[in-house]
């Protein structure tokens, strides 16, 4: 029943579309839970403290990671008249609001785990910017493709 949390971030996120900062908060809940989730249940890990800090690790960066995003997208949110985190900042204020919740996130794993556990999030992080990049210039060449 608990790996279904996900779905219910999906099902309320249209509605959580308009308050600024909530949407993106609930999408960094439903990822982070997945992870945290899907190690704890298989191996039987109790909850603990450390297990609650590594979800609140995750939800930093994850957190971040979705509003770095939501830049991208000011005007068409501002369209539809949805007020966004990024909107208020800006492309400067939320870049430094990325920065700050990703280095609380590595920083609460090197606490955790040293530096090897927290070059493990960073590997990550730029696993997902890599994608991501990748992701974007594929798009930039369609657009400007020639039917």
């Amino acid at each position: 029943m608990l790996a279904h949390l996900p779905l219910v971030v999906l099902y309320f996120y249209a509605n959580l579309k308009g308050n600024p900062g909530l949407d993106s908060l609930a999408v960094a809940v439903a990822w982070a839970y997945l992870v945290v989730f899907f190690v704890v249940v298989p191996t039987g890990i109790p909850i603990s403290i450390e297990v609650v800090t590594v979800f609140l690790a995750w939800l930093l960066i994850v957190f971040a990671g979705v509003e770095a995003r939501n830049v991208e997208d000011v005007q068409g949110d501002g369209r539809m008249g949805n007020e966004t985190l990024a909107g208020w900042l800006g492309p400067t204020g939320t870049l430094a609001l990325e920065l700050a919740l990703k280095l609380a996130g590595v920083a609460i794993f090197w606490g955790l785990g040293g530096s090897r556990v927290a070059l493990l999030a960073v590997f990550y992080m730029l696993l997902v910017r890599g994608s991501r990049s990748l992701t974007e210039r594929k798009r930039y060449t369609q657009r400007n493709q020639k039917i």
